[in-house]
Formats: structure tokens, C-alpha cells, sequence
């Protein structure tokens, strides 16, 4: 299938939207979500550390970046026909690097952390490009400051494109590009300066969920979610819905928390979650979830509704194998470490020249449809303590847990 694009070529549908893209689509279209992040520290090697090497640090980080867009076909990819019934995944011919890497260079006596966490606010709140440009929506914001050893990478996307888990596959897979690349190879087949052209063969994407995996649904569920969302309101008993939460014509700025946890606080914590068949997420979803209800009066809000996600990977095929991502699976990494003789000289040499990720941090910005509190990573509404909201029957609210070694 083809359609004539904004710059006068045809554009090649390679397949309509999942239900669960579809959905994630909309929710950003009628504003219920604006960006999502997952930022890593990146640890440099020490002869790109000068300032006098910034121009080879931009061109080492720009060439990882290529390798990893190739290997997820996800990045690549367009959208046509977004505001309709059946919008499209489109085949793109380039993508502009400037338009997706940006570089934030900051003083030595400025407030890095505080840069960072106004970044974030930033990118937050940030709408993409419209959608009629064909352009992936996602983007890269990279902060220095002076010759520091280290360097803060966001990743910014649409969650149409993307989610949290493979935001965590990216910067794992750019770290692996960063390490595998040549010293001072800074080519790549399609490359011309800032513009890559991408292959002109169809990019192979991952199938739609519904597509891989039989997700049933019986009549008695369907029965019950129709008269819940149709039965007169005297009829409705929940008393979880959220008649307190207040609506605002004015939206709030997000608001950024972070809390670190060690190594070995983080991987006892980790094993109580495994012990009590919950995750992270779920843990902290619960502890807010408590922390929040003693904001709330109870007269008026006497129980509230708690959800938490599921990653549905584990239940899906594995990829095919011509797949550009198929690979062994990985876990969350956030420190690299080398095993090696410690009579090899040469090995420590290498070692040393190595990128490594010493922090992570996640992030989402999402808007509750809905009167009644859902919590999930993004938390919570509450009589004069929502984090940021817009004048509807929602809010939006942010979640930042941070691990570091």
C-alpha cells in the first residue's frame, strides 16, 4: 500500500496500529499523555573526557546511536493517518539526527543535578513534533557539564513507539554500541553528516500483542465492564470513585523527587518483592498508594482504586530470528563490570577506556482519564496535592524512583 507523502514520494504503509498502540496514540492526541523518559548517567572513557575532544565524544555518541536506531526497527518508523479509526506504521526514507540528538553543554559552577531534573521537567511537559511531519517520536537530550567524567543521556518518546522496558533495552543496547565501536570510526553505510538514510527494504516491526498472544476475554467480564460504564450514577455503589478530586483550569508544572537506594538495600529490597510474587513497581505503587490516603479525608474519600502494570514479554513468542532485535534476553544493568587475570596489563588498559552506566531513572508523564484514582507508575490525584493536573476530570502526576551504585 502507498500514499503520497508531505514531500511528494510515496509512502509505504507497513502495517496498522496494534489496539494497545492505537490507544496509546489517542491518549496522547486528546492530551492524557505527553512524554515518557528513561535517563541513564554514562560513564566516560577517559580519552573523551577533555574538552578539547567534544567534538569526537558528539561524533562517538551520534554513530552508537545509528547502530542502535538499526537494530530496532521501532525508531525508524512514522505514523500516517493518526487521528483516524486505523492509523499506520509508515516507512520513512531519512531521519534527520538534529531533529532527535540534542546537546546541552553547562558551566562548571553550574548546578548539574539541578539542570538535570529541569531537563526532565522539560521534556516532561514537551509535545513531539505533529504527527504530520513523519518523523519518529522519540528524542535524545544529552547533558555535560565542563570535562566531567560523566554525562546524563534522555531518552524522550511517544509511548506509542515505545515503553519503559524497551526504553531500557535502548540504553542498554547503546552502551553495548558505545563499547563495540572502533576508536575514531565515525562512518556509518547512510550517514552523510546529520542525515541517515535509512534502507530502502521494509523494516520488519514487531507484531501487535493481540496478534503474538491470545488475550481472552469471557461474556460474563465483557457483561460486567458494559453496565459499568452505562448504569445510571444512583445506581453506581463505588464509593472509590473520586467525586473530591478537584478540576483545574490551569495545568501544573511537574514536580521532580528522587530518592536514591544502595546496592545492598536495593537487592534485599528486590528479593522481598520476588518473595511476595510483586515487583518494584508494585511495591512503590503500594507505598504511595498508603502515603497518599493519609492526605485525603476519609468522609469524603473513604477508598480508592490501585493498579499496577504488567510487562507482557514474558508470555510472548520469541522473536523471529531474521529480527534485527532478536538477542539473548538482558536485565537491567546499571554498572558494567569487567572479570579479568590481574597479571593482564592490557586487559585493565581496555578496561579502563570502557563506557559504563552508573545511574538510571525513569519517568512518566500520563494523565488519568478518569474521576476515580488508578494508580499506577504515575500516581495519584488529592485535594490540593496533585503534582500536575489539567483542568479535567484527571490527573497528572509523576513517579521518579532512582537506583544508583
Amino acid at each position: 500500500m502507498a500514499n503520497k507523502s508531505n514531500r511528494g514520494t510515496e509512502t509505504r504503509v507497513l502495517r496498522k496500529f496494534g489496539i494497545n498502540e492505537a490507544y496509546q496514540l489517542d491518549m496522547y492526541l486528546i492530551d492524557q499523555y505527553r512524554g515518557t523518559i528513561f535517563s541513564c548517567r554514562y560513564q566516560i572513557p577517559p580519552y573523551l573526557v577533555p574538552i578539547e575532544s567534544r567534538t569526537e565524544l558528539e561524533k562517538a555518541v551520534k554513530v552508537a546511536v545509528v547502530d542502535t536506531i538499526m537494530r530496532h526497527p521501532m525508531m525508524q518508523v512514522g505514523v500516517m493517518d493518526a487521528t483516524s479509526k486505523t492509523p499506520s506504521w509508515i516507512q520513512l526514507e531519512s531521519l534527520d539526527l538534529t531533529q532527535h540528538i540534542k546537546w546541552l553543554y553547562i558551566g562548571e559552577h553550574d548546578d548539574f543535578e539541578q539542570t538535570v531534573q529541569e531537563k526532565v521537567r522539560t521534556r516532561l511537559d514537551d509535545y513531539f513534533p505533529d504527527l504530520v511531519i513523519k518523523q519518529p517520536g522519540w528524542k535524545i537530550t544529552v547533558v555535560r557539564q565542563g570535562n566531567a567524567p560523566s554525562m546524563e543521556v534522555l531518552l524522550t518518546w511517544n509511548h506509542a513507539q515505545s515503553d519503559g522496558a524497551g526504553a531500557k533495552v535502548f540504553h542498554e543496547d547503546l552502551l553495548e554500541m558505545l563499547n563495540n565501536a572502533e576508536k575514531g570510526a565515525y562512518e556509518r553505510p547512510g550517514l552523510e553528516f546529520d542525515i541517515l538514510k535509512l534502507t530502502q527494504a521494509p523494516p520488519l516491526l514487531p507484531d501487535p500483542i493481540e496478534s503474538l498472544k491470545s488475550l481472552p476475554v469471557d461474556l460474563k467480564y465483557l457483561a460486567r465492564a458494559f453496565w459499568e460504564e452505562t448504569r445510571p450514577q444512583f445506581l453506581n455503589r463505588d464509593v472509590s470513585n473520586a467525586a473530591w478530586c478537584p478540576i483545574r483550569s490551569f495545568p501544573d508544572k511537574t514536580q521532580f523527587r528522587a530518592f536514591f537506594v544502595d546496592d545492598v538495600s536495593l537487592l534485599a529490597i528486590l528479593a522481598r518483592c520476588r518473595q511476595n510474587k510483586t515487583t518494584i513497581t508494585g511495591l512503590l505503587n503500594g507505598l504511595l498508594l498508603t502515603a497518599f490516603s493519609w492526605h485525603l479525608d476519609r468522609t469524603a474519600a473513604p477508598t480508592f482504586q490501585s493498579s499496577t502494570m504488567v510487562d507482557h514479554r514474558r508470555n510472548l513468542p520469541p522473536a523471529p530470528p531474521d529480527a534485527p532485535w532478536a538477542r539473548c534476553d538482558t536485565s537491567t544493568r546499571l554498572s558494567t563490570t569487567t572479570t579479568q587475570s590481574p597479571t593482564s596489563s592490557d586487559n585493565k588498559t581496555d578496561d579502563s577506556q570502557k563506557w559504563s552506566i552508573i545511574r538510571a531513572k525513569f519517568g512518566l508523564s500520563a494523565e488519568i482519564p478518569a474521576a476515580a484514582i488508578e494508580f499506577a507508575s504515575i500516581s495519584v490525584a488529592g485535594r490540593g496535592m496533585c503534582q500536575r493536573q489539567l483542568g479535567r476530570l484527571c490527573c497528572r502526576c509523576d513517579v521518579w524512583g532512582t537506583y544508583h551504585d
